[in-house]
């Protein structure tokens, strides 16, 4: 009997890991690093509450610690009209570990998101590919902030590919698919272009996803806020030339959120917001 050829599948793949894990494991008992890599995996794997039943079965999953493969097989998927929201459930996927990880336990990730040929066999835990090699190296490169990475093509395959033939304007039941300019008003929502020109899943504004209904979120503003302050106001000997290039970008990223917020009128939504209290103090010799 002939061997069966394997072939590699495309779709999307992501690779994600927890900025500064190696200090951790120094500094951190190992009770406090199971629960932070529970919560990590939980959330990678399940997303946001109600989306876990229906989405989390079409992904593969290959974790080593804390680093994390997801792919999406869109071989076949692809090629159905509602494919476009796979794109976009990745984002929120990843957008709630991020959060999460923050609110619940300080941490920070980092990651890529892209889209390619890979082979996966999650029995023997096998996973290879052009795509996971490119998402693995992505992130290396342009998610040296803690940021996660968007790859072009994945923008590109949803455009050009996914989105022709998604059924805009089309009713089944009671529920109606929106015009192409609303779809893409929300696909846009979750990711931001930073100023050296790189999308990135936009976690703080997008707060909403993750953060729990019946408490202030001022107060993950706040915490978010004070971390990034320790961090800057650390001893210069001991603050890292990598460390701080990181969290100099992270605080402009919070200072450009909360000014957004402000003029768009949606902090009325936030009890207690004052963009003074909430921003970050960057100290001048650092301006």
């Amino acid at each position: 009997m002939q061997q069966e050829i394997l072939q590699y599948r495309s779709g999307i793949v992501t690779f994600l890991d927890i900025l500064g894990f190696e200090i951790n494991l120094r500094t951190e008992s190992a009770q406090s690093i199971y629960d932070m890599l529970q919560t990590f995996h939980h959330k990678a794997i399940n997303g946001p509450a109600g989306l876990a039943e229906k989405y989390a079965k079409q992904y593969d999953i290959h974790i080593l610690s804390d680093c994390i493969f997801k792919t999406l097989d869109m071989t076949h998927y692809h090629e159905e009209e509602n494919a476009a929201l796979s794109v976009m459930q990745e984002f929120m996927f990843n957008i709630v570990s991020q959060g999460s990880l923050f609110y619940r336990h300080g941490k920070l990730l980092r990651g890529a998101i892209t889209y390619g040929n890979f082979f996966t066999d999650g029995e023997k835990q096998i996973l290879f590919g052009p795509a996971v090699a490119r998402a693995f190296t992505l992130e290396s490169k342009y998610a040296f902030y803690p940021r996660i990475y968007i790859d072009p093509c994945v923008l590109n395959v949803f455009h050009n590919v996914l989105l022709p033939q998604y059924p805009f304007g089309v009713t089944e039941g009671n529920v109606t698919t929106g015009t192409k300019d609303e779809f893409l008003t929300s696909f846009y929502s979750w990711i931001i272009k930073g100023d050296d020109g790189i999308w990135f899943l936009d976690y703080l504004r997008n707060f909403r996803l993750w953060f729990p209904d019946d408490e202030n979120p001022c107060s993950f503003i706040r915490k978010h806020k004070v971390h990034i302050e320790n961090m800057l106001n650390m001893p210069e000997r001991d603050l890292k030339d990598d460390h701080l290039l990181k969290y100099l970008w992270l605080a402009h990223y919070h200072n450009e959120t909360i000014a957004k917020w402000e003029e768009s009128g949606w902090q009325d939504n936030l009890e207690g917001f004052n963009r003074d209290e909430l921003s970050v103090f960057i100290p001048e010799k650092y301006e």
